[in-house]
């Protein structure tokens, strides 16, 4: 009897304690891919810099991208001097504008 109630106080608390635990490994994989999308994004804009000054085609530099990143779907990405655009195929969209600043004194 008394294995019985603690079987069911233990089913209890598993059971508030499992959705809870679901709802978290869903956060969680959210911010890993969110994450995985910000880090394609910053290897995007540090191999323009970088292939500027190597004088690479965007064609070429989006290729290499891709296929660095083959795990992550990507689907499109533009390439301008001061503007850098990716979209993901899950609807992700992430922009970043350069623009020269000076620190005020």
């Amino acid at each position: 009897m008394e294995a019985l109630i603690g079987l069911l106080l233990f089913s209890a608390m598993l059971a508030l304690y499992v959705p809870a635990l679901s709802k978290e490994w869903q956060r969680l994989e959210q911010a890993r891919r969110q994450l995985q999308y910000w880090q394609v994004f910053y290897n995007l804009s540090k191999l323009h810099s970088h292939e500027q000054s190597l004088d690479m085609s965007d064609a070429q530099l989006i290729k290499q991208l891709i296929e660095r990143n083959a795990n992550c779907p990507i689907q499109s990405i533009s390439l301008e001097s001061d503007f850098y655009q990716i979209t993901f195929q899950g609807g992700q969209h992430y922009e970043v504008i350069l623009e020269d600043w000076e620190l005020s004194p």
